[in-house]
């Protein structure tokens, strides 16, 4: 009687234990799924954040091109008004106001390199970004009665990240 007694004690317990350890794997799975739920809000929150400072940044960075589109619109208003319209007039105007787009879509490509850390350092001149900045700009500096050198030729070669090095200008400028 004793050991029946005893074995019933440690079966009870037993079936107890069993049932805590299932309460403790569900309460640690519950956790555990909590937790991965918090990580993926916070992850998505950070994304957005970048996102949001990126696309501050392009916005930033689209300013001075729209800019200078602008005064090229405007430019012609007046050229026509003035007489100046002609053929070479307008191929110009074409072409300054496609390199301004070409710059827009550059800065997008840029970015989008930029955050995912994918573009790679080149050795190029020195002056081929110098110079692509000074060409999206010496429209707007001219305007303001600013005179920028057409062009700065330089053999020096550096190993450089282009897109950063050409924001980086374009900021300073």
């Amino acid at each position: 009687w004793y050991l029946e007694k005893e074995i019933r004690k440690r079966r009870l317990a037993q079936e107890a234990m069993n049932q805590l350890n299932m309460t403790l794997e569900e309460k640690v799975a519950t956790q555990i799924h909590e937790l991965r739920q918090k990580d993926m809000a916070l992850m998505t929150q950070s994304r957005h954040a970048v996102m949001g400072e990126m696309i501050g940044a392009i916005a930033h960075q689209w300013r001075q091109p729209i800019n200078a589109l602008s005064l090229l619109v405007q430019d012609v208003r007046d050229a026509y008004e003035y007489g100046e319209v002609n053929k070479e007039y307008i191929e110009q105007f074409v072409e300054d106001s496609l390199e301004q787009l070409s710059h827009m879509n550059n800065t997008i490509n840029d970015f989008r390199n930029y955050f995912k850390g994918t573009e790679q350092q080149h050795v190029v001149p020195l002056s081929k970004p110098i110079n692509e900045v000074i060409r999206l700009v010496e429209k707007q500096f001219s305007s303001h009665g600013l005179v920028v050198s057409k062009h700065i030729i330089d053999d020096t070669h550096v190993k450089i990240h282009e897109g950063q090095t050409r924001q980086v200008l374009l900021n300073l400028l």
